[in-house]
Order: structure tokens, then sequence, then C-alpha cells
């Protein structure tokens, strides 16, 4: 798997809440279970206009020089309640990428 990413990366997207998995779903939702392992975790902190920064630091830099491969699992985004708003400068946004 090639550690690449521009502005012609493709992503897909699945925008989840936390659950017990007791299977009652709601009507027009399903379920997608997150595969544990090990991650490695980078807080973006600011707008999300600038979230783009970040992906940046972590493809252009910080992959780079690490010595982590990423895996093939689901990388998550995570709004906790440090999210204060897409404007906010004190927003902050948990990124998870799933690594070997």
């Amino acid at each position: 798997m090639k550690n690449t990413f521009n502005k012609n990366s493709e992503t897909t997207l699945f925008i989840g809440i936390e659950t017990s998995g007791d299977n009652n779903i709601p009507e027009g939702m399903e379920l997608k279970e997150i595969s544990g392992g090990k991650y490695a975790k980078f807080i973006h902190k600011g707008t999300v206009k600038n979230l783009i920064s970040t992906y940046h630091y972590i493809w252009g830099v910080w992959f780079p020089n690490s010595s982590f491969q990423l895996d093939d699992r689901d990388d998550l985004e995570c709004y906790t309640e440090k999210f204060l708003g897409a404007e906010d400068e004190e927003s902050q946004i948990e990124i998870y990428f799933p690594i070997q």
C-alpha cells in the first residue's frame, strides 16, 4: 500500500456514533464494526478549513519519517466534545490511522 495523500486522493465516508452493538439499528442505518489493532493518533487543533494542513503533515512528514506502515483497515476522524464547531480555532479533531 502506497503512503500518499494529495488533492486527487479518493476516500469513502461513513458517519457514525458508538453503539453497544445490540442489533437495534434504526431503519436507514447500518452497523459498521471498527477493527482493533494499533493506530497512530493525531490531534488537529483549529478550524475545519485548516484540517488539510494536518493531513499534509501526517502524509508528508510523519509517515515518511516514521518506521510505521499504513495497515489496510479503516482510518477515523473522531469529533468529540472537544470539537467546538467548524470555525472555532480551539476545536479539536482526533485522527486515527491504522499502522502495522
